[in-house]
């Protein structure tokens, strides 16, 4: 990618708080102009007049930041008002007044983050120069220039225009005409410079240059725009391998360089191409020829091959010399280009060697010319004719543009060693100091400098060491004495007997300040650390550490002062702090304590006030009083009165809990009032109690929210009868659900007689009797197991709930018979046989007949079971009875049926 030179423009001749400067726009319209149209610079952004604002410049610098690539150059350009604080250079932008100014250091900051080859500063304003002080050393930037063209010196006010050219300021005037003249090809900004100089010769103002420290001093180039493309139309228009060649020597990064050598590439590949060709028909007809005696067309092909041949033998020896070429093309060896030339006398290169040979010639010559100007060692009224010579010789040198500044900095130096005022000497050499990166006697003007200056200085020193010793000014006299230590080794010597004269004054008066110190912060008396405080406090003791001490001792007792005050809120004690500190000019809440008795004042008038609308005053006049928490406070607790009382009267009216309650939340219980609600609510919280008359939990919510109630006692008890009739009841469902002997004992023997009803306390005492007699009647017919044990189980459990069984048991081991079909069985047995095959038929129809039977015999044995169970006085034993019974019959039935 080719680089690019852009161009930034920035003109004020409009300003609205400052005088206007008429040259300003045609200075930046003149200069761009030249710049733009002779030179490959582009421009990147006009900023005139109102369009000239910090913010539009520092977009602008934001947008080229962005665009702008490494190998590219900018140019700053900027005509207008310029100034100077402190020595440091600010220039005022439109609308800008001197309160906001744009100082060079903050400027050239905001330029170091934009990333590019070379960034040059013209700078066409008051005070310009001053410029090269406002950077700060940039390390390891060596491959970028930073540089600099101002048009005054350090300290300088310029011109805006001049009789020679009312329409430009001379500055701009003269940086034109050195880019106007100019004929060659790359043009240095120090040539521009040295032409600049020419123009301020006999003027009192003096355009300076330079590079910013930090960075490379490889010089910046102005490129004419007419001689490349002059040399690209003529290399199209030959269109043949040395003018491309040519046109890429002369322009190797050029606009067109890349196009050039894509020409360049095809010419050489189709020349070898065309060599390539011959050769093969070189070839095929030479091989012709020698196989075929007498061809028809044999002279035409000879004809051909010698024609082919030719072309080879003039492509060969053209290959070999643009490979030579090739090889020597950038060479700096002379001997080289000339072996060249020998070698290959009719080359199209030839001119172009000579003109190579001819330029080494010359550098080597320039080289050596230069090298043979003497060194510093020589006198400067002998070195500078040399320089002069050099650039007669040489004007267009690769030194030159060195030379011209050499040429100027011995002048300026010889200058200097020939003035006789010893005041102008020392402006003339601080200007040359100034004025050049590395001047050229800079040791010897340091030293020359350090020598004038020396007998001034000590004469100085004497007068103001007798001026400081009789005010006392021990700061001044101890930086006389600072001064002095800091001085050359020859300086110092001449100013050793006053630096002994000044060490022991200041000594007497440090020693008259200690004891002052000491005697005031031992007394701890606040007049006596005032006085001394205001004494010492604008001197130099004000650094020593007693007066810090005693300062921070003052401190410390008006804190500590002022804090009581603040804890009491008594007049009497801000009154105090006050008297006590009112001459210390370091005093820190004297205001505050003026204002803190004002509001006391006023506060005590409304204080005991019942009236909400005095303390909202109060408020009103003092919105910051330190009194807002007690003010806020008294109109809370008038507002939350007047709200408890209109509530208690409501209540009183008509009492609720809710209202009770919701009173004693707002209002608390400590208060008079508070007290009545509460007894209130207690009474109408036992009333609650006393209808839920079966509420276990209104009992204790009564107690825990009343544990010093009046009814505490009666809800005490009532709590204890609901208990145990809980229990009563629990007790009780718990013996009906297990019906066993034990719930019903626990029932009876652990509840109190007053809590059951006299129907439960019936029933339970009925069933436990019953389940008694149960148990009992199960132990002894467990017991029975002999024939005494059964008959006498029978006869005392007569409705026992196993005499069947013990009946049943008895019958079988005592009777024989266990059920009415053994006894049949055993009847028919003794009977003739005849009767005995009608009794197995009578048996069969039993048989038939059982359903039925059983069927009529569970119904009878539950009509027992439930009449045994309603206390009836049927026996289980009349079931035998009635089944043998109903046996007996249906068997006589059958015996007179088959009989």
């Amino acid at each position: 990618m080719t680089a690019k030179t852009h161009l930034i423009s920035v003109a004020i001749s409009n300003y609205a708080n400052q005088g206007n400067l008429p040259n300003a726009i045609n200075d930046s319209e003149t200069l761009q102009k030249s710049l733009t149209e002779k030179y490959k610079v582009e421009t990147f952004t006009v900023l005139h007049n109102e369009e000239a604002t910090r913010a539009n410049l520092e977009n602008t610098l934001r947008e080229c930041k962005e665009k702008i690539n490494e190998e590219d150059s900018l140019i700053f350009v900027f005509n207008g008002h310029g100034d100077e604080e402190n020595d440091s250079f600010y220039f005022l932008l439109h609308g800008e007044n001197t309160d906001d100014k744009y100082f060079g250091a903050e400027f050239i900051n905001k330029l170091r983050s934009i990333d590019c080859k070379h960034i040059i500063l013209l700078m066409n304003s008051c005070f310009s120069g001053n410029i090269i002080f406002d950077t700060s050393t940039q390390k390891n930037l060596q491959d970028k220039s930073r540089m600099f063209l101002t048009a005054g010196s350090f300290g300088q006010q310029v011109d805006d225009s001049s009789n020679k050219n009312p329409k430009n300021s001379p500055f701009i005037n003269a940086v034109v005409n050195g880019l106007q003249k100019n004929t060659e090809v790359k043009l240095s900004l120090a040539s521009i410079y040295v032409e600049v100089q020419k123009h301020f010769e006999n003027t009192e103002q003096k355009p300076q240059y330079g590079h910013f420290e930090g960075y490379g001093y490889e010089n910046f180039y102005f490129e004419l725009i007419e001689d490349e493309k002059i040399t690209w139309e003529k290399a199209q228009k030959e269109n043949n391998i040395v003018v491309y060649e040519t046109y890429l020597a002369r322009f190797p990064k050029g606009d067109f360089s890349e196009d050039a050598q894509s020409k360049l590439d095809f010419l050489v590949s189709e020349q070898k191409y065309w060599l390539l060709y011959n050769q093969e028909i070189a070839n095929i007809t030479g091989k012709y020829v020698s196989e075929l005696k007498e061809p028809r067309w044999l002279q035409e092909i000879k004809d051909l091959n010698q024609k082919a041949n030719e072309i080879v033998n003039r492509l060969t020896e053209k290959t070999r010399m643009e490979e030579a070429w090739t090889k020597i093309k950038y060479s700096n060896m002379i001997g080289e280009f000339r072996t060249f030339i020998g070698d290959f006398s009719d080359s199209e290169y030839i001119a172009i060697a000579n003109r190579k040979i001819s330029k080494l010639e010359k550098q080597l010559k320039d080289r050596a010319t230069w090298n043979d100007i003497p060194n510093k060692n020589t006198p400067p009224r002998n070195r500078k004719p040399r320089f002069e010579l050099y650039c007669y010789e040489f004007p267009n040198g690769e030194f030159v543009d060195i030379a011209k500044i050499k040429i100027k900095d011995l002048s300026d130096w010889i200058n200097i060693e020939n003035e006789n005022d010893d005041n102008k000497k020392v402006e003339s050499i601080k200007r040359y100091l100034n004025g050049y990166d590395q001047p050229e006697y800079k040791r010897k003007a340091e030293q020359l400098l350090e020598k004038l200056t020396i007998n001034k200085n000590i004469q100085k020193l004497e007068i103001d060491f007798q001026e400081a010793q009789q005010s006392q000014d021990i700061a001044k006299l101890n930086d006389l004495k600072n001064d002095i230590e800091g001085f050359s080794p020859t300086e110092k010597s001449f100013a050793e007997k006053l630096l002994q004269k000044i060490i022991f004054c200041i000594s007497e008066y440090e020693n008259g300040f200690k004891n002052e110190a000491l005697n005031a912060i031992k007394s701890d008396r606040t007049d006596l650390m005032i006085e001394f405080y205001q004494k010492y406090q604008d001197t130099y003791f004000q650094e020593f550490e007693l007066f810090k001490e005693l300062k921070n001792c003052l401190n410390s007792k008006e804190e500590s002062t002022y804090r009581l005050a603040e804890k009491s809120k008594q007049i009497a004690d801000y009154e105090a702090y006050i008297n006590d500190f009112q001459a210390y000019e370091n005093a820190v809440y004297l205001s505050d304590a003026k204002k803190r008795i004002e509001e006391l004042r006023e506060f005590e008038k409304v204080k005991n006030s019942k009236e909400v609308a005095d303390f909202a005053l109060f408020l009103e006049t003092f919105p910051n009083t330190f009194l807002k928490d007690e003010v806020q406070k008294r109109i809370e607790e008038l507002q939350t009165e007047k709200a408890q009382n209109q509530r208690f009267e409501e209540i009183q009216k008509n009492p609720t809990i809710e209202l009770c309650k919701e009173f004693l939340k707002n209002f608390g219980i400590d208060s008079e009032k508070g007290q009545k609600i509460y007894q209130i609510l207690d009474k109408l919280e036992f009333e609650q109690v006393k209808k839920a008359q079966n509420s276990i939990e209104a009992c204790e919510r009564y107690i825990d929210t009343y544990p010093d109630g009046q009814f505490l006692g009666d809800v005490k008890t009532i709590l204890k009868k609901l208990i145990s009739k809980q229990k009563e009841l629990s007790l009780f469902e718990q013996a009906k659900s297990n019906n066993d002997i034990e719930s019903w004992q626990k029932y009876l023997y652990e509840t109190e007689k007053e809590a059951r009803s006299a129907e439960d306390e019936a029933f339970a005492k009925e069933r436990l009797k019953e389940l008694q007699a149960i148990k009992e009647d199960h132990e002894a017919f467990e017991k029975a197991d002999t024939k005494e044990s059964y008959l006498e189980y029978m006869t005392t459990h007569k409705n026992g709930l196993h005499f069947e069984e013990a009946e049943k048991a008895y019958n079988k081991k005592y009777s024989g018979f266990t059920d009415a079909n053994e006894f049949l069985g055993s009847k028919i047995d003794s009977l003739p046989n005849a009767i005995q095959d009608s009794m197995k038929n009578v048996s069969e129809e039993l048989k038939k007949g059982q359903t039925e039977t059983n069927k009529l015999l569970e119904t009878l044995v539950n009509e027992i079971k439930n009449k045994n169970e309603n206390k009836g006085q049927f026996k289980l034993s009349d079931i035998g009875k009635v089944v043998i019974f109903i046996l007996i019959m249906l068997f006589i039935f059958l015996l007179g049926r088959y009989s």
